[in-house]
């Protein structure tokens, strides 16, 4: 035995040990998928081979003289120390494949780690996009959800449900979905969803249930009116009262109901108010100036948002072009924008026409919406 020291002692230093006695199954699987794919864990166990009656790890053992090797090509290479076991610098400094991640993920929410779970599902967003399956994406949604969280929760669980295949799969997404569209009072993407889900599940009295409570949200909301929010820079302030103004016969018709920073109620938070109001408004007005684009606050802010909901569906955003400005590369250019042709209201040697334009135009926008 003796003899065949050295070739037992090459063969168990090429076998990565891994010591999963006590683990649950789901880190023992994770343990074991990470030594499959070579993750280098760390030996755990004491190693043995014939010949060795002193037990030691085998970073411990005591190695042979070390010489250099050399490569085909005849050129000294480095001395390779096959005794030393690999070792694993921090976390942050690793780069983990997506096999090794997703166990990781799946064992985090097993102990309900949630901000571990947002941290490794952005981390494997960030290295192999494409290798992510629906059901990760639906843990980060879960896991933001519990984190309180619910615009990111519906994000993470959207992005699942565009990925998913399965009807099963698709379904339980779709109730997450909906789940977290409720509790953001989102009724209109609440009424689409559950419209797939009975095409899926055609009989399913959750889903009949659910979409009669959406529909009757959307119904109460549109017997207040289309809500507007104004988007406009504090210097155009008088301009925006006089179109709030020749607004209001559509008030008084109870078509729509109208909504800027100035109704703000003393002693509440003014951004957490017009976030509520810009993310909830159907139809959102863009006062369009050279003070409107100078504004961080209007441009990057309540604009960009503005923008967002209006590609997603959510809104129906229109440019109102006040004055002169250089908007036709903005983000919102593209947009079909009032007064007729763009002209700025200044422009407009009797104003009055102007504004009668620009209402012209929502009532019209305002029909739309209603009829759908």
């Amino acid at each position: 035995m003796q003899e065949c020291g050295r070739k037992f002692r090459k063969l168990l230093e090429s076998i990565n040990y891994i010591d999963i006695i006590g683990k649950d199954e789901a880190t023992a699987q994770a343990m074991l998928i990470a030594g499959i794919h070579s993750q280098g864990i760390k030996l755990t166990v004491k190693v043995s081979f014939p010949g060795n009656t002193r037990h030691q790890p085998l970073s411990k053992e005591a190695s042979s003289p070390k010489k250099p090797f050399t490569t085909r090509k005849g050129r000294a290479g480095k001395v390779a120390d096959k005794t030393t076991t690999e070792y694993r610098p921090p976390i942050a400094n690793l780069i983990y494949t997506s096999t090794t991640l997703i166990s990781q993920i799946e064992i985090a929410s097993t102990k309900k780690d949630w901000p571990d779970v947002i941290r490794k599902v952005n981390l494997l967003k960030e290295q192999n996009p494409l290798t992510i399956p629906p059901r990760i994406y639906h843990l980060q949604g879960l896991a933001f959800h519990e984190e309180g969280d619910l615009q990111n929760a519906y994000k993470a669980l959207h992005t699942g449900l565009a990925l998913a295949s399965e009807d099963n799969e698709r379904l339980l997404l779709l109730n997450d979905c909906t789940t977290m569209l409720i509790a953001l009072s989102q009724w209109s993407e609440v009424l689409d969803l559950t419209k797939e889900a009975l095409r899926l599940s055609p009989n399913d009295s959750i889903w009949i249930e659910r979409k009669k409570q959406a529909l009757d949200q959307l119904q109460g909301s549109r017997k207040k009116g289309i809500t507007i929010f104004f988007s406009y820079s504090h210097e155009d302030e008088r301009l925006r009262d006089t179109l709030d103004k020749f607004l209001r016969p559509l008030q008084h018709e109870g078509l729509i109901t109208s909504w800027h920073d100035g109704k703000i109620e003393p002693g509440k938070e003014w951004t957490i108010e017009i976030e509520e109001h810009l993310s909830t408004a159907s139809i959102i007005l863009l006062l369009v100036s050279s003070n409107f684009l100078a504004s961080d606050y209007c441009y990057s802010v309540e604009m960009k948002r503005a923008v967002a909901r209006h590609e997603a569906g959510d809104a129906r955003v229109i440019p109102i072009i006040l004055s002169h400005a250089d908007w036709h590369n903005a983000p919102f250019g593209k947009l079909q924008a009032l007064p007729k042709n763009a002209r700025a209201v200044t422009d407009w040697s009797k104003r009055d026409k102007a504004f009668l334009d620009i209402v012209t135009g929502i009532r019209k926008a305002v029909e739309e919406l209603n009829n759908k």
